[in-house]
């Protein structure tokens, strides 16, 4: 596996997170068409012109409106937030809990650990390994 599709791979590890955590579907009610109660949204990435795409969700145009960190949800949704990003995936099933809770959308982050902190794109063990971690990630909190 190569550097871009190490890093393409890690992308899409974040938008999947994201599918999975968004099974309630109660994000952004007023802007956004929500999926059956316990369904989980269709998130989609869509070409509108010749190199221009919009992030749809449940087919209609899903803007983030949101914030990265574990501060209060409550906060989040009442000052006009529909989203928020986590830096590590193990508080994930308090993090889903927290997003049907308050209907925000969010994403688990997975840290990959750049080069200057030990990692090589040229060792494909280290590489493997983190792919493995990523997969472990996603079954874990697939079903979420």
């Amino acid at each position: 596996m190569n550097r871009k599709t190490f890093a393409a791979s890690c992308a899409a590890f974040t938008v999947l997170a994201s599918l999975a955590a968004d099974a309630s579907a109660q994000a952004t009610r007023s802007t956004t068409r929500p999926a059956a109660k316990g369904a989980p949204s269709v998130v989609k990435v869509v070409e509108t012109a010749p190199g221009h795409y919009q992030l749809t969700r449940n087919g209609e145009a899903f803007f983030i409106r949101g914030v990265g960190g574990s501060g209060p949800k409550d906060v989040l949704k009442a000052r006009g937030g529909n989203s928020f990003r986590t830096w590590s995936y193990t508080e994930g099933k308090k993090e889903f809990a927290d997003a049907d809770r308050y209907g925000l959308a969010v994403s688990l982050g997975y840290w990959v650990r750049p080069e200057n902190q030990g990692l090589s794109y040229k060792n494909q063990r280290q590489l493997d390994e983190q792919l493995r971690e990523v997969e472990h990630m996603v079954a874990l909190y697939k079903d979420e």
